[in-house]
């Protein structure tokens, strides 16, 4: 069952990285990026109710509650960084730094979950981040990233961290926990937060602009790959939820993590034509390697 959950995610990962890239060349302002992120996170939790019909309307809790919105939170601040940062840099970039973010909940793992790393884990976690740097020092002569660019991937590494704690915590905290509930939650605050703000934002552009129209269609192309990340991200996060309850930090998120980087790879290269360097293949070898050692040594 847990090779099929991880075989969904990198499915599910193809998906959400090719939506996110395309939507990336299209959003262009800052009504449009909230407007579309409301979007897709409403429709991600319109998926949770239907699974919530199945699986039925239960535990609502103060646990549950809090770590949906503290999800929601980061969730924003992800999509927010990782758009502004993939406009000028490989889609493999970005996902390293998302990926990078597993070093939160490995090592917070030891103190919150007792949950302690072994040598080898240690070994694995150190040849996961040479991976990372591997792939990271493998762009292109001559184009080099912009300071707005490098903030806007740490906040990307702190974001995807904290997301994988959150989801780990809930996992360990709450055992019998209602994952369908979790994810409504986290996706409803969510879409809160960011049609909030796309209000904000559109009331103060519309009085500039003189424009009374506070309500406008988003593109057509944005509502397909909106609707396509919704599913997306509302499997991948029931599926790495339900895995956090019987699978230590140490193993669950290397092995997520390097799904993402094979994949960004993989969307990269096919679908964007983005050329693969030696360091980036280096990268890559070292990555599958991090995660044999962690799981098997």
């Amino acid at each position: 069952m847990e090779i099929l959950f991880f075989f969904l995610i990198a499915v599910m990962r193809i998906a959400q990285l090719y939506s996110h890239k395309r939507a990336s060349n299209i959003i262009d302002n800052g009504k449009t990026f909230f407007h579309y992120g409301g979007y897709y996170q409403f429709m991600s939790a319109l998926f949770s109710i239907i699974m919530l019909c199945v699986v039925g309307f239960y535990g609502i809790d103060l646990i549950t509650v809090i770590c949906a919105f503290l999800s929601a939170l980061f969730f924003a601040t992800d999509l927010f960084a990782n758009l502004e940062a993939v406009k000028e840099t490989k889609l493999v970039i970005c996902n390293v730094f998302s990926t990078g973010g597993l070093l939160i909940p490995c090592l917070l793992g030891i103190f919150l979950f007792d949950e302690p790393m072994g040598v080898w884990q240690w070994v694995g976690v150190a040849v996961f981040i040479l991976s990372t740097t591997l792939l990271v020092s493998g762009t292109e002569k001559g184009k080099k990233m912009s300071f707005k660019t490098i903030i806007m991937l740490i906040l990307v590494f702190l974001a995807n961290g904290f997301i994988m704690l959150v989801q780990k915590y809930f996992g360990v905290k709450v055992p019998n926990g209602n994952v369908a509930m979790f994810s409504f939650l986290t996706f409803g605050f969510n879409a809160i937060i960011l049609f909030g703000c796309y209000f904000v934002v559109a009331l103060s552009s519309n009085k500039k602009e003189g424009n009374a129209k506070l309500i406008e269609p988003l593109n057509k192309s944005l509502y397909l790959f909106g609707t396509i990340l919704a599913f997306a991200l509302f499997t991948i996060n029931v599926l790495v939820t339900t895995l956090s309850k019987t699978i230590d930090s140490v193993i669950l998120f290397p092995i997520s993590s390097g799904i993402l980087m094979l994949s960004s790879l993989l969307v990269g290269i096919v679908a964007f034509k983005e050329k693969l360097t030696v360091k980036n293949l280096i990268g890559v070898i070292c990555s599958f390697a991090s995660i044999i050692i962690i799981n098997v040594l």
